[in-house]
């Protein structure tokens, strides 16, 4: 008897959300930028979720677009999940890519004139997603599994920033990446 209300009880409490849950999402961008002079921008992302329930999901990811780049844009996106069977209170961060600042060579650079200045664009989206926990089964055999749906919150914005192709250097020097013959 005593078995089968304790079972009850596990089984009750596992399965409700707690009242006071909450679910908060922060993205924080790694400023975008030109890397010096090059062909390459730098950009990333950290996105932290935070709950009080017992499962967790948080992801995100970025989309990098410049004017005059060629074969589309740059994309990333990442995400981890966690679920508590007994004690609820989730903390995840996840970086996108995995090792941030990533650096990326916008393709197309090369044919843009000397001299000329080109917008960009990046564009983020931070997510975490939580769920109820349930359980099935009897006895002590027990098998957790998170449901799906629940609740989302989401933070997104876009930056935008400049890539500059260099001027050649006077007295015909040359631009980096570039093969210089006398």
């Amino acid at each position: 008897m005593r078995k089968t209300i304790f079972q009850s009880v596990l089984l009750l409490l596992a399965m409700t959300p707690p009242a006071w849950a909450t679910l908060t999402v922060t993205s924080s961008p790694v400023p975008p930028s030109q890397v010096s002079t090059t062909s390459q921008a730098e950009v990333g992302l950290s996105v932290r979720g935070e709950t009080s329930n017992k499962t967790l999901t948080v992801g995100g990811g970025y989309t990098l677009t410049c004017e005059g780049q060629v074969n589309g844009p740059v994309e990333a996106k990442n995400s981890v999940n966690q679920t508590n069977i007994v004690i609820p209170g989730i903390i995840l961060t996840v970086t996108v890519p995995p090792t941030t600042p990533a650096r990326y060579a916008i393709q197309g650079w090369s044919s843009w004139t000397a001299g000329s200045i080109h917008d960009c664009s990046f564009k983020y989206r931070g997510a975490a997603v939580e769920a109820a926990t349930g359980i099935t089964g009897s006895g002590w055999g027990f098998t957790f599994s998170a449901s799906s749906g629940g609740v989302e919150v989401e933070r997104a914005d876009t930056a935008q920033f400049s890539m500059i192709k260099p001027l050649p250097r006077p007295g015909g020097g040359c631009e980096p990446f570039c093969t210089c013959t006398p």
